[in-house]
């Protein structure tokens, strides 16, 4: 069965613009609403092995739309593609998968993306679209008619929610919460210029009563020598939040240690939690992390497939939350996320210290 699945993996890459008939899953994928067909021969030697997954080709055949702008997106559009294509070959069903590539994410696009939505009869859309975009997708108007779960929002960062969207973005608050644990109330955020730093920021000084001081990080030489030599008794013993991503907080938690600088807590939500920081930072400089993490294991074989690909479903949020929508879309029983309340996904969450080669969660 795994190599039925690898050659099948294979088919989709090389072998996707055969014009046979008979198909096996089809995936059409529209840049810019330039719609291109790519149809998967069933006529393989191979793949006639496997008399029972041909006979449930023909059984049903859901449709689903993947939509997103890669010129926003950039490499991660071809993640999402490829853990999505990934998980319904593995899932060894009949499928019509729609990608809709936007030129961006204004409302004009929207409006055009959820139009050729409409024509294709695909009312299932996973949007892999930024906080930024939400209004102009909700503005939309007929979108209350399609059914849409956006990997990246997740309810509290939004202004209006809509009964028709399941949002499926990580749960910030929560994990602040969990890390608040390991706080000695002597609070310190540090956070950078982007909407999102400042969004993180901002829902920590909603819930931490402990929060003494937070500093935007605006320099972009990665030089916070003076920055926090300026604010060293602040920081030393502290409890230091970094809401900035991996790079900055590798340059950050080196300098705290070049700088002689001893916080007694470092803690970090899911944006740290990825290898390159065991990469970027040495041991001591990481001796007092702890990250939290909401990306749960997943089926071994499922996990082999999206590997394959050349997609990470351990540490990448954005990948591991488009799974959850596809997931979401074509499972009823025994989902990937299987609770969701008041249309968002409640993900766990569990602590992790960063060792010397590897995470270790905590007890």
């Amino acid at each position: 069965m795994k190599l039925f699945i690898n050659i099948l993996l294979l088919s989709i890459i090389f072998i996707g613009c055969s014009s046979t008939k008979s198909n096996i899953a089809q995936v059409s994928i529209s840049p810019n609403t330039v719609s291109q067909e790519k149809n998967i021969n069933q006529n393989t030697k191979q793949l006639s092995t496997s008399k029972s997954f041909i006979k449930d080709i023909f059984t049903f055949k859901k449709k689903t739309t993947l939509l997103y702008s890669s010129n926003k997106l950039g490499k991660y559009a071809i993640d999402a593609t490829n853990v999505s294509l990934a998980y319904l070959i593995t899932k060894d069903k009949p499928f019509d998968l729609e990608i809709i590539d936007m030129k961006d994410e204004s409302w004009e696009s929207f409006t055009k993306a959820l139009n050729e939505a409409k024509q294709k009869d695909s009312k299932n859309i996973v949007a892999v679209i930024t906080n930024a975009s939400y209004e102009n997708l909700i503005d939309v108007g007929g979108v209350e008619n399609f059914n849409i779960f956006l990997p990246l929002i997740n309810k509290n960062n939004v202004a209006k929610v809509s009964k028709n969207i399941i949002y499926g973005g990580v749960d910030y608050q929560k994990q602040f919460n969990a890390l608040l644990e390991y706080s000695n109330n002597k609070d310190i955020s540090l956070y950078d210029n982007s909407l999102f730093g400042k969004i993180l920021n901002n829902q920590l000084e909603e819930i931490d009563n402990s929060l003494l001081f937070t500093k935007e990080i605006d320099d972009f030489s990665g030089f916070y020598g003076e920055l926090l030599d300026k604010n060293r008794k602040k920081l030393n013993n502290s409890t230091l939040f970094l809401n900035t991503p991996i790079v900055k907080s590798s340059i950050l938690l080196s300098q705290l240690r070049a700088n002689k600088i001893s916080p007694s807590r470092v803690l970090s939500t899911q944006m740290n939690y990825t290898p390159l920081i065991l990469s970027l930072t040495q041991a001591d400089d990481r001796k007092n992390l702890i990250i939290a993490n909401s990306i749960r294991d997943i089926d071994r074989q499922l996990k082999e497939n999206i590997a394959n690909l050349g997609c990470d479903v351990v540490y990448d949020w954005l990948t591991y939350s488009t799974l959850v929508g596809v997931d979401y879309f074509y499972t009823r029983d025994n989902r990937i996320e299987p609770i969701i309340l008041d249309n968002q996904v409640q993900y766990g969450i569990e602590l992790y210290k960063a060792k010397y080669h590897s995470f270790k969660k905590l007890n």
